[in-house]
């Protein structure tokens, strides 16, 4: 007999393993005989869940870790706010000593007689800097001649009239109309 010719299988022969039971299989053939197509679309099927399974458990454990390192995080955040709070606090301290000793002397500088008055916290610093170069100013000057353009007119002579330009004559017109109103006649 030539060996590719097959010889077909009987189906009342079950085919059972050498020392076991056909009693105690408690799969027939006909639970055997499923459809390609079904065994396929239920292999399908069970492979689709079992991705899904391990997406799902993926994502969860790396929600998991995600969470935690955003809790470590969070930590870090604290730690980091807590340092800059330390700073900022001993800055401010460091900054309201300088900003004391700084008012303590302006104070000083502002005549005894109305440093009680600007000594009260509603002032700051920089009006009593204002205060302290109004009271340091030296009083103007007073003129002896209280007369408008008085105080020019002294600088004004014959000669120095007469070297002017013109431009510099009309701008100062009414100096020299004073000047030679009170000139003493000579």
């Amino acid at each position: 007999m030539p060996e590719d010719v097959k010889q077909p299988v009987s189906t009342d022969e079950t085919s059972a393993p050498v020392g076991t039971d056909e009693t105690s299989s408690a799969v027939t053939q006909d639970e055997i005989n499923v459809p390609k197509a079904r065994l396929d679309e239920v292999l399908s099927k069970n492979k689709a869940l079992q991705k899904k399974i391990s997406e799902i458990e993926a994502k969860q454990e790396k929600a998991r870790e995600e969470q935690l390192a955003k809790n470590g995080e969070v930590q870090t955040l604290y730690d980091e706010a807590k340092a800059k709070i330390q700073t900022l606090t001993q800055d401010n301290e460091r900054l309201r000593l300088i900003e004391q000793a700084e008012r303590d002397s302006l104070l000083s500088q502002i005549p005894e007689d109305k440093r009680e008055k600007y000594a009260e916290s509603k002032y700051d610093n920089e009006i009593l800097r204002d205060l302290v170069s109004e009271f340091s100013k030296a009083p103007a000057p007073k003129m002896v001649n209280d007369q408008p353009g008085a105080g020019r007119m002294n600088d004004l002579t014959d000669s120095i009239i007469d070297n002017m330009d013109d431009q510099e004559k009309r701008s100062r017109w009414s100096d020299i109309v004073n000047y030679y109103r009170n000139k003493p006649s000579s």
